[in-house]
């Protein structure tokens, strides 16, 4: 969690969250720091207390940022000696870090899985359908739509993405039917249909 640290912006004397993406495991080993929403740091503080962890990270952490519910059964204690039990190893935060992608993408899978399930129990069966087709990916992509569609800047919305090019992030904003949509309604208004 040390990818966490703390920013203070000298212009309204505020600090802020900061997480930092290094280059070798952002999506396109773009390397770029992403301010945190305040529901994100809810929700890791949430997070880190149910590892017994202290609610916000500490400059020089070196836990890792998304954790495994197993432990690290090569854990010792202050000893040295090898912790033998899963008990021991909860009570000293022995926890396995998630080191891969597919480590991530086998976890979020999993909980969309469970979501799946509950809306199919549930009689849900189309929405259950969708979100067994669901990935990680679509996560990315729902967050750049929803900022695009609330007024975000495309040039901020491309940076948190690693983006290089804008009109990579162009494609979330629909903006070619958009631009349509706006010059018929200035030439013709009342053609179009719309929902009522």
């Amino acid at each position: 969690m040390a990818a966490f640290y703390r920013l203070s912006d000298p212009r309204d004397g505020r600090t802020y969250w900061v997480m930092q993406v290094h280059e070798e495991t952002a999506k396109g080993q773009k390397e770029r720091k992403l301010p945190v929403p305040q529901t994100v740091m809810n929700a890791l503080s949430a997070y880190r207390q149910a590892f017994g962890l202290p609610s916000e990270p500490v400059v020089g952490e070196a836990v890792s940022l998304i954790l495994s519910v197993r432990t690290d059964q090569t854990a010792a204690g202050a000893s040295g000696r090898p912790i033998k039990d899963i008990a021991s190893r909860r009570y000293f935060q022995a926890w396995r870090p998630i080191t891969t992608r597919h480590g991530l993408y086998a976890i979020v899978k999993g909980r969309l899985a469970v979501a799946a399930d509950a809306l199919h129990a549930a009689g849900d069966i189309e929405s259950a359908s969708h979100l067994r087709r669901a990935s990680p990916h679509w996560l990315r992509h729902t967050f750049a739509k929803a900022a695009l569609l609330t007024g975000q800047d495309v040039r901020n919305v491309a940076a948190w993405l690693g983006h290089s090019d804008l009109q990579t992030t162009m494609v979330y904003t629909e903006q070619e039917a958009l631009d349509l949509i706006r010059a018929t309604n200035a030439a013709s208004p009342g053609t179009l249909a719309v929902m009522p």
